[in-house]
């Protein structure tokens, strides 16, 4: 059991050090109505802001007013319109043939909005942040993790408990 253990923790130290990292984003306090999910995948184990260089995949989908949607993908980044430090610093800009998304946070404050790119008008506002929300495989990880160091922690004790004094 020792060295399943030592191998899981190995396990867990690789993959949280891969060359690559998903994070998803979410903000559901648009004004007059809406939610935006954001998702991005990571070229590289960034050591800082990640950059539209880095992006290996990027999704955003948002709901509008009257539940329609509209989405971006990596091509509607526009250049230079993504830069991604934490959910507290931040900058977000992409388009597509209808709807525009701009979104930036720095220092705790945040500001996004949704304009309709034929109007030019703003369909949708927020000062709200965004939540980080937990890869669902980094969660398993660390589920893993903690199963493993229980069960070690009631193996040692049951062989505690059966040697003889």
């Amino acid at each position: 059991m020792k060295y399943g253990f030592s191998a899981l923790i190995a396990f867990v130290a690789l993959s949280h050090s891969a060359t690559s990292a998903t994070i998803r984003l979410q903000q559901n306090d648009w004004n007059p109505a809406g939610s935006l999910d954001i998702v991005f995948t990571t070229t590289a184990g960034s050591t800082g802001a990640i950059t539209q260089d880095e992006l290996a995949a990027f999704s955003a989908v948002f709901t509008l007013p009257g539940l329609n949607t509209t989405s971006w993908i990596i091509r509607d980044i526009a250049p230079g319109g993504f830069l991604f430090t934490s959910a507290d610093d931040f900058l977000f800009f992409f388009g597509n043939a209808e709807y525009s998304l701009v979104y930036s946070a720095s220092a705790g404050e945040s500001l996004g909005t949704v304009f309709d790119v034929q109007l030019l008008f703003p369909v949708a506002a927020t000062t709200a942040r965004v939540t980080v929300v937990p890869e669902p495989a980094t969660s398993a990880l660390l589920g893993l993790a903690s199963i493993a160091l229980v069960l070690t922690q009631r193996r040692c004790s049951s062989c505690r408990s059966a040697r003889p004094r």
